[in-house]
């Protein structure tokens, strides 16, 4: 398979990496991350790709496609400085916090903790994890002081692992709002309290260095799980 050619790493970022996207030239973007743009190279892959499998497909999906997937999964964890092994490609975030919350919900009761700026989608997902399996969402009031201290953020999600039940804690490693969260602290705060933590990386991914297995999440009963857009990490 041809290897495909990304753009210099010596071009400006912002206006003109435009060139190598397929968005109309009339137009600014300013939401990219709610859905994400595609960039030329990547399409033209997608189709070198798919153009390959369609010669024979039983051969492709058969013996080659195994390994393609294999030698993916070493390059995305290099990248995000991971464990290869815990590499799995899902279609989207939110398919993978699914998929994850009805892999492990199963216990009545203890409940799924996450602050009231999650997105829409993953709020949704909650519901309906909290009505399936019959376990309760706590939702986390958060104001402008809050949120601006890292500090404050901490000490509060501490106060409600004390005072409630939690299964769970749901975070953005970047939030639908544009702040950082401490995501390495709170993950170290639900191990002391044995409690399980996914982190939703769909806007860090790109963005900022992130070394997965700097979190330290731990072995055992205690499970992390990075969840970007285009793959669902879980460190076990």
């Amino acid at each position: 398979m041809e290897i495909t050619q990304f753009p210099s790493t010596e071009e400006s970022f912002g206006y003109p990496l435009k060139k190598h996207f397929h968005i109309d030239p009339e137009i600014i973007n300013l939401n990219s991350g709610e859905y994400g743009m595609t960039p030329k190279c990547i399409i033209d892959a997608k189709i070198r790709y798919y153009a390959t499998m369609e010669k024979n497909t039983d051969l492709f999906i058969r013996y080659h496609q195994t390994d393609m997937i294999e030698e993916t999964r070493k390059v995305v964890a290099e990248y995000l400085q991971a464990d290869p092994e815990g590499i799995v490609f899902l279609g989207d975030s939110a398919e993978a916090i699914h998929t994850y919350l009805k892999s492990i919900c199963e216990t009545k009761g203890k409940g799924i903790l996450y602050h009231d700026f999650l997105s829409p989608e993953t709020k949704n997902i909650c519901h309906y994890i909290s009505e399936y399996f019959g376990i309760d969402t706590l939702e986390i009031p958060t104001s402008k002081d809050l949120i601006n201290s890292s500090e404050k953020i901490l000490l509060n999600l501490e106060e409600y692992l004390n005072e409630e039940k939690i299964k769970i804690v749901i975070i953005e490693h970047i939030s639908r709002m544009g702040f950082l969260m401490p995501v390495k602290e709170i993950v170290q705060i639900c191990r002391k309290n044995n409690i399980l933590c996914l982190v939703d990386g769909s806007q860090a991914f790109g963005q900022i260095d992130i070394h997965i297995n700097e979190l330290n999440p731990g072995k055992g009963a205690f499970t992390n799980v990075y969840l970007d857009r285009f793959l669902c990490n879980e460190l076990s």
